[in-house]
């Protein structure tokens, strides 16, 4: 699976760290742990790499390392003890203001309940303007995360500077219905356009992204939406290049498998949007 660190690099030129979106850790609440002197000394803690004093310094690297590792073998018990000794947990990952709780969201509740009890900041954004709950909803499949950050102080409707919320940016790979559902429980809008004006219902029906239409109308969003230029979801179904590329080949009958299934995807998405009352 294409990881957030390789989609933000590709799309930002940005030197972010390689952490691909693997997690085979079991999930666990914190709902009974009560935060310990680590997680209130964070309150004043360094929030820069240049703050910190050499020993800080030495638990911030090794810190990064293991998330690092995490995608190859199960660092927790690492994590664990570097936060226990004081590791600076927000002071970022990276130059361009990545945190440990963006990376631990990607992972899965477990590291995330973690970082939180040791003081980590749900609201922390990176220079983009992103925080955790929006890399939760790019290329998070763990729904307790989603929970975990809200509860810390995390808005599931916060725009990043390019305007997206975390649950427009859960359309934009490969949306996970868990995820998507998450986030639609904790608040998150769902008939919010982006910055180029476009619903939330057309963007999936676009992207010819079935299950996340499904899981829009099941959350009542307004399957008549309409954009700048008076489009709904039903009007644009087919209009992304590679659809209308399809279509020309279906007449040649020269479609590839993944073609078909495309096909097939956009005939059942105008489908239930009739069901729905697109009009």
């Amino acid at each position: 699976m294409k990881s957030y660190f390789a989609w933000k690099r590709k799309q930002s030129g940005c030197a972010w760290i390689a952490i691909i979106a693997m997690a085979t850790f079991a999930i666990t609440s914190p709902a009974e742990e009560t935060p310990g002197p680590a997680a209130r000394a964070q309150s004043s803690a360094p929030t820069t790499a240049a703050q910190l004093s050499p020993a800080q310094k030495k638990l911030h690297v090794e810190l990064v390392k293991a998330f690092n590792e995490a995608e190859k073998q199960s660092t927790f018990a690492r994590i664990e003890s570097l936060v226990k000794q004081g590791a600076p947990v927000n002071v970022p990952a990276e130059a361009a203001g990545t945190t440990f709780l963006m990376i631990a969201s990607i992972l899965d509740a477990k590291h995330v309940a973690l970082l939180l009890k040791h003081g980590a900041d749900a609201t922390a954004r990176d220079k983009d303007g992103w925080t955790a709950l929006h890399i939760a909803g790019l290329t998070g499949r763990d729904p307790k995360v989603i929970e975990l950050l809200v509860q810390a102080g995390g808005d599931v409707n916060l725009r990043a500077k390019d305007n997206s919320s975390p649950l427009m940016l859960s359309l934009t790979i490969v949306p996970d219905p868990a995820m998507m559902r998450a986030l639609i429980a904790s608040g998150a809008q769902v008939n919010a356009h982006d910055e180029q004006d476009i619903p939330l219902i057309m963007m999936a029906a676009m992207m010819n992204h079935l299950e996340a239409v499904e899981v829009l109308i099941e959350a009542k969003a307004d399957v008549n939406a309409r954009n700048k230029d008076g489009q709904s979801a039903l009007d644009v179904v087919n209009t992304l290049p590679i659809m209308a590329g399809a279509a020309a080949r279906q007449e040649e009958r020269k479609l590839t498998p993944d073609e078909e299934k495309m096909i097939e995807r956009a005939k059942r998405i105008t489908q239930i949007l009739k069901e729905a009352g697109a009009k």
